[in-house]
């Protein structure tokens, strides 16, 4: 057997094993299988029957078909595992045009939406960059200024800074930043991550409908109030518990848009929704609120336990 065949029945083994059981193999199981393969021609399609059939696919798929989205947390390049939901999200309900907006991705490096742009995906990832003051910007759309090789920031990847854009968003100019930039009226993903004003942007979308929506949500705030921070522009993060908006909020919008909450990250973080048209096409289960809610993993900590951070003295309006 020449190499370019060994290594291509490896790599057929490898990536069934990704797929229905979400890891590489192990080294036993790959020799095993790929003596199988060789010796007894034994098919890749019996392999895949006999991974669907074994205790640990039949487990994947029960957890698929629950639609168990925290079983699927994978950090690739986000922070809490975001782009693992995604992946599993979407290998149920599959892409049209791979094209994506992320609102709220820093320097692009740990998003959520990155792991899609290394693989295929086009889109747009914005952000203001308030805190680095001398950004290599090579986008010529978003800001129009030449950079000499010397200044670029060698820690940002060249796959992912042509998607960036310099913009600071507002419920009155997003719309007209994406007509700028072309988004298309209709694109698999939006992910939302301003801190502050994460939900009423959300809101204000009207040019482009996502089928998968991912947003910050508040999970400080307990899951029977609505309650949503109060519209300024201009308003910054403060490091404190005043800021976005809780679930219940994010699903009474989510609800107005036609979308359903399938789930949040478990460390309560980011909550997930689908249009409801997807749902329905793909059969896919809902649950309730008390059942998705995943409280904070992060912040302060009372007696062993996060509670999120440290607790304003503003206070939210309902929604």
């Amino acid at each position: 057997m020449n190499l370019d065949n060994k290594e291509h029945i490896i790599k057929q083994i490898s990536s069934l094993y990704q797929k229905i059981l979400l890891r590489e193999p192990d080294k036993q199981g790959l020799d095993y299988f790929f003596a199988k393969i060789v010796n007894e021609n034994f098919s890749i399609e019996e392999l895949q029957s006999h991974l669907l059939n074994s205790p640990e696919g039949k487990g994947w798929q029960k957890k698929r078909e629950e639609f168990e989205i925290n079983s699927f947390e994978r950090k690739i390049f986000s922070q809490h595992g975001e782009d693992g939901i995604l992946d599993f999200i979407f290998s149920v309900i599959d892409t049209t045009n791979k094209f994506l907006l992320e609102v709220g991705c820093d320097d692009g490096r740990q998003c959520n939406t990155r792991y899609f742009l290394e693989n295929g995906w086009k889109g747009i990832l914005i952000d203001n960059f308030s805190y680095k003051r001398n950004f290599p910007w090579i986008d010529p759309v978003s800001k129009p200024k030449k950079i000499s090789q010397k200044s670029q920031e060698p820690s940002i990847p060249s796959t992912i800074s042509p998607f960036l854009k310099k913009e600071t968003v507002t419920m009155e100019n997003i719309n007209k930043i994406l007509a700028k930039y072309s988004v298309p009226p209709k694109i698999d993903l939006l992910s939302i991550d301003i801190d502050y004003n994460t939900f009423w942007i959300w809101k204000a979308i009207e040019a482009c409908t996502p089928r998968v929506v991912v947003v910050e949500y508040n999970s400080s705030i307990s899951i029977s109030e609505s309650k949503v921070v109060k519209y300024l522009p201009e308003a910054e993060y403060d490091w404190t518990d005043y800021f976005g908006a809780s679930l219940l909020a994010f699903v009474k919008l989510g609800k107005e848009k036609g979308y359903s909450l399938v789930g949040c990250d478990s460390a309560g973080s980011n909550a997930f929704f689908i249009s409801d048209d997807e749902i329905k096409k793909n059969k896919i289960k809902t649950k309730s609120i008390e059942e998705l809610y995943r409280t904070p993993q992060f912040g302060d900590v009372f007696d062993g336990i996060p509670k999120g951070w440290p607790i304003s003295n503003k206070i939210m309006d309902e929604y």
